[in-house]
């Protein structure tokens, strides 16, 4: 899982989950360091990113401003999943989905 190849491979994988992601939320990257590391659409693209990808949640917690990787693992724990879908915009809804099936 952690051969240079696949490492590299699993990183570009994130960023274009990250950054098709952020467009389906609506959301740009320089706005990332005002919102809270428990923003149900951080733990959304976190969670696809932690479950579907070889980053570090050092790497998640870079890219999306959540302080730690401790503080990813943290809220990652304590993060409700139905609840979060709930608070979710049906574009972002539909690129997690996609994400996960691999489309």
């Amino acid at each position: 899982r952690k051969t240079p190849q696949v490492t590299s491979h699993g990183e570009e994988q994130a960023k274009r989950w990250l950054k098709e992601g952020l467009h389906a939320a609506g959301m740009v990257p320089k706005e990332l360091p005002q919102l809270k590391g428990s923003d149900p659409r951080k733990l959304a693209l976190a969670e696809l990113l932690w479950s579907r990808t070889t980053v570090s949640q050092e790497w998640i917690a870079e890219k999306l401003s959540m302080r730690s990787a401790a503080n990813v693992s943290q809220q990652l724990r304590r993060m409700n999943k139905r609840k979060a879908e709930t608070q979710l915009s049906p574009e972002l809804k539909r690129f997690l989905k996609n994400a996960r099936q691999g489309e």
